[in-house]
């Protein structure tokens, strides 16, 4: 979760960049990320459920994905790959622009 950003506001973010301890790492945002399954199990019972992709197919059908329900974006290393990354290091974020 990044602090400062609306709810699913990584929808318009083009590079998140990431002010690690050696050096900076952008991240690229490639495209929206259509969920799976996985979120409908429930991990003590490994039941599967709809009730969670129920909740979400009612705001986050995506035309740019014919529809699908997405949620996150799926994402490459940009620059700074083999820096590591902590939580609580400053991150920053470009908009992209269409």
């Amino acid at each position: 979760m990044l602090d400062g950003l609306a709810e699913h506001e990584e929808d318009f973010i083009e590079t998140l960049w990431v002010h690690a301890e050696a050096a900076p790492v952008a991240i690229r945002l490639g495209k929206p990320c259509a969920r799976c399954p996985i979120p409908n199990i429930d991990p003590r019972t490994a039941q599967s459920s709809p009730e969670v992709s129920d909740t979400i197919a009612q705001y986050r059908q995506d035309a740019r994905m014919e529809g699908a329900i997405t949620f996150g974006m799926n994402a490459v290393v940009a620059e700074g790959a083999g820096q590591v990354l902590r939580v609580g290091q400053p991150v920053g974020g470009q908009l992209k622009f269409e």
